[in-house]
């Protein structure tokens, strides 16, 4: 049912991309009404934050379990700041958004994209529009180009609730592409409304997103698999440094990953506002990473459980129940 109705959003397009000798058409391609409802709607149903969980990985020394410094650092991926949510806009088995969002790219730049071959368009590789950029490709603000970028541009922008300032399309060709550790610089904005959130979505190849404590030398890492989300506020920003390392495996396959700058216009539970995490968080005492790990389970369990709780059927409910005490 879900790969139907991925395949009705793709094809449910109003307007074909624009062409590169296309002189006529709109400063902005086209956004999908009926593919950004049907994508919210299937994010909605998927909004279940695990970042606090892949945190845990900054616990495995001694030295971590007694650092202040982290332990305050990490209490930011805790209480909201940071967000990781599987198969937010999609399966990770569906590779329709990906497939439409090539074809896109293709009807754009007159080339296909999975080769590391002659980037001018000559042979196999990708031509108008795409830049190095570090260690892999990029679009940057690809608005003109792609209405599934845009539709999903603007679900980002109505589920998070942020004025969105800029986009870029990253393209990693195989594992041997790869993102250095950095800060998000944060100066599209200006300085009176600089923005203050970073989402993004992946699609195709799973890989990791790392982060770094720079201090301390620790990191964790997000699993993005086809249709993931991740975010973070500047409070994780400027705390952490952040990365695709390469992939070891020879047969990884190209990826692409929507990233999104913005500002947000209201301060949710959603976009790091975490006024429910903040509540729990304010029971517990945390002090050490133990403390802060536990923490992280007690509140991803409750919000697991309490999401579940909405679909599945009442004779459901109960048998899920004891099987989680």
């Amino acid at each position: 049912k879900v790969t139907v109705s991925v395949l009705y959003w793709a094809s449910s397009m109003s307007q074909p991309p624009r062409g590169p000798n296309d002189k006529t058409a709109p400063n902005e391609a086209v956004k999908d009404p009926k593919l950004v409802e049907r994508l919210l709607c299937h994010a909605e149903r998927n909004a279940i934050n695990v970042a606090a969980l892949h945190a845990a990985a900054v616990t495995q020394s001694e030295s971590a379990r007694v650092n202040g410094t982290l332990v305050e650092d990490v209490s930011h991926v805790l209480n909201g700041n940071c967000v990781c949510m599987s198969n937010f806009v999609c399966p990770k088995s569906d590779r329709v958004l990906f497939e439409a969002l090539k074809a896109d790219l293709r009807a754009y730049s007159g080339a296909t994209l999975k080769s590391s071959a002659d980037k001018d368009g000559d042979g196999d590789g990708p031509s108008r529009g795409l830049i190095d950029w570090s260690k892999h490709e990029v679009y940057e603000n690809p608005t003109t180009i792609s209405p599934v970028f845009n539709s999903i541009v603007e679900v980002l922008d109505r589920f998070f609730d942020v004025d969105v300032y800029a986009s870029r399309l990253n393209y990693y060709r195989d594992g041997s592409t790869w993102k250095p550790f950095h800060h998000d610089s944060h100066a599209y904005g200006g300085k009176a409304l600089r923005e203050d959130f970073t989402v993004g979505i992946s699609l195709g190849q799973c890989r990791e997103l790392e982060f770094l404590h720079e201090p301390s030398g620790k990191k964790f890492s997000f699993p993005q698999a086809n249709g993931d989300c991740f975010a973070f506020t500047s409070e994780v920003n400027s705390r952490f440094m952040h990365g695709v390392p390469k992939s070891a495996d020879p047969n990884c396959d190209d990826r692409f990953s929507i990233i999104v700058w913005g500002r947000r216009r209201s301060i949710t539970d959603r976009n790091g506002g975490g006024s429910q995490a903040n509540q729990d968080l304010k029971k517990m005492q945390v002090e050490t990473i133990d403390d802060a790990l536990n923490a992280a389970y007690s509140m991803v369990g409750s919000r697991t459980m309490s999401n579940s709780s909405d679909t599945e059927p009442a004779a459901k409910k109960k048998k899920a129940k004891k099987r989680l005490q």
